[in-house]
């Protein structure tokens, strides 16, 4: 269908209603992304909380883990010198023990040269005492040959 409808009537836009229901589109439409973003916000934000509490968890491990380190560092500094200190004393304690075992020798020699010189004592008591009791006896014999009966 032809027709005629004056210029003045006609506009390069859309008419107001169609307008309104673009526009009420387009905002259901930004209303909906603001709600998704929203959405996608605190879920971020949750994930950023999340992460700085294993931010925080890994901050402890890895300082218990330095300590831990040092620790270990000092220990292995420690071991060297710990090592020559049983070295030192391991050699140490086997001079001892060769003192221990000479001072033992010498402790039998000396008990053997005591158990000598009591044997010595002894065996002198028993020649001073038969030497003593002979010279009684001859005495006692002589006393008798010569002041008696004959």
């Amino acid at each position: 269908m032809e027709g005629w409808i004056q210029t003045q009537y006609l506009v390069d836009s859309p008419i107001a209603a169609d307008q309104l229901v673009q526009a009420n589109a387009r905002l259901a439409k930004l209303e909906a992304s603001e709600q998704a973003r929203s959405r996608q916000l605190a879920a971020m934000a949750e994930e950023r909380d999340a992460l700085a509490a294993s931010e925080a968890e890994f901050r402890a491990q890895h300082q218990a883990l330095q300590t831990d380190l040092e620790r270990i560092n000092q220990l292995a500094a420690n071991t060297v010198s710990i090592d020559t200190q049983n070295r030192a004393l391991q050699a140490e304690r086997l001079a001892l023990q060769q003192q221990i075992d000479e001072l033992l020798q010498a402790h039998a020699a000396l008990a053997d040269n005591r158990d000598q010189a009591w044997f010595l004592r002894g065996a002198g008591t028993v020649l001073l005492s038969l030497l003593l009791g002979f010279i009684a006896a001859r005495r006692h014999y002589l006393r008798r040959a010569s002041g008696g009966w004959a």
